[in-house]
């Protein structure tokens, strides 16, 4: 199935770096931007039923125009971490094979800097809101695995999600204390 149910919560505090435990990947900041010209990419209605979700034939095309400017425009305010190549993990939001492909070919991304993305949607398909959460989940097990084993693990990831209009909404998480 493309669309299917799930739920994902996160319990966030907000505490100095120097408080956290080494290795701690934390949100460091958040990005938000609505793309110009695409109020009709994804719509949502509520109903007797839930929720409606209607996605544009042109919500692919949207993605691969808009998401290079606004991944750029977010780095651009953290030069330390050196633009896109800087990034060593991307949770995409798995939304279907082709928001993947095209956020992909917006980012110049590889299939393997979003294979959490694309194992979620191979595993459980698009489950809208909390799907990136399910990318994250996965990303943080990884990163946990490598710290145990005495690698670095992750230093600098975006993760991001699309909602109605279309925006993009994202945060960046950075390795602290390491």
């Amino acid at each position: 199935a493309i669309f299917a149910d799930g739920a994902a919560a996160a319990v966030i505090t907000a505490e100095p770096a120097h408080k956290l435990p080494k290795g701690t990947l934390a949100i460091v900041d958040d990005h938000a931007c609505l793309m110009e010209g695409t109020e009709d990419g994804i719509t949502l209605s509520i109903n007797d039923d839930g929720i409606s979700c209607t996605l544009s034939k042109y919500l692919p095309q949207y993605i691969a125009k808009n998401m290079g400017s606004y991944v750029d425009t977010f780095l651009d305010r953290h030069p330390e971490v050196g633009g896109r190549e800087g990034v060593d993990f991307w949770a995409v939001h798995p939304g279907g094979r082709r928001i993947i492909e095209e956020a992909q070919n917006g980012l110049g991304l590889s299939e393997e800097q979003c294979k959490y993305s694309w194992a979620v949607l191979e595993k459980y398909g698009n489950m809208l809101s909390p799907s990136v959460m399910f990318v994250l989940e996965r990303i943080f097990a990884k990163h946990a695995e490598e710290r145990a084993l005495g690698n670095a693990g992750f230093k600098t990831g975006l993760a991001f999600s699309f909602s109605p209009g279309v925006g993009a909404e994202g945060i960046m998480l950075r390795q602290v204390n390491c």
